[in-house]
């Protein structure tokens, strides 16, 4: 979230075609290619790329694996939020009593 607020993107309607079809392949590579999710990569483009440059994106991956783009990044979303709540537990347990003993 800090990244997508703090990092400056441009927002007009211009698009590198050529980009965008790399970003689309980057993504897959970095999401259902591989064994877990590389949420850099996701971070990285999805901060720092235009609204449109994203659309163009997303009907890039979906033209190249058959899929939406969208369907990848919820998953991404509700790996994280589960990967969040897994450490907020795990701080509580290591504060807590019950690990202590």
């Amino acid at each position: 979230m800090l990244a997508y607020i703090s990092t400056p993107r441009p927002e007009g309607p211009e698009v590198n075609r050529e980009i965008a079809q790399k970003d689309a392949k980057v993504l897959y590579k970095a999401g259902e290619k591989k064994l877990g999710t590389d949420e850099k990569t996701f971070i990285h483009i999805f901060s720092e790329r235009s609204a449109a440059h994203l659309a163009a994106v997303s009907a890039y991956y979906h033209d190249m694996y058959g899929h939406s783009l969208k369907k990848v990044s919820s998953a991404l979303v509700i790996s994280l939020i589960n990967f969040t709540i897994s450490l907020d537990i795990f701080a509580v347990l290591i504060q807590s009593e019950f690990i202590r003993q």
